[in-house]
């Protein structure tokens, strides 16, 4: 726009300019969670100005947001996994929860289970 904009530019909006804003800004380096939450931000403002009649917020919605990278837990060390079992890392107040929560801990961390 050359300028800040007004609400007759923002109403004009159309998917293919928010498609090139995201594409803009993956360009530029961010990652797939930082463009879900730019889009839902702009979205949310789209949404309230056609609350108040000012926009038509159709094209916002009909876009989809970029898919999210799916991510596994990071194992722990096997240090990390002593400290984690201790006794003393425990916050039960009976000793027999505390054995519990070691109990299950070290079978996750032995079965190479992550949750």
């Amino acid at each position: 726009c050359g300028g800040p904009p007004g609400i007759s530019d923002i109403a004009d909006l159309r998917p293919a300019d928010l498609r090139g804003f995201l594409a803009k800004r993956r360009n530029e380096g961010a990652g797939a969670r930082t463009l879900g939450r730019g889009l839902a931000g702009i979205r949310s403002l789209l949404r309230f100005l056609e609350k108040r009649g000012m926009v038509n917020a159709a094209g916002a919605a009909a876009l989809r947001a970029p898919r999210q990278p799916k991510s596994l837990p990071k194992p722990l060390t096997a240090s990390d996994a002593r400290k984690v079992v201790a006794m003393e890392g425990q916050l039960a107040e009976e000793p027999w929860i505390a054995a519990r929560n070691a109990a299950v801990l070290t079978l996750l961390y032995g079965s190479g289970l992550r949750i």
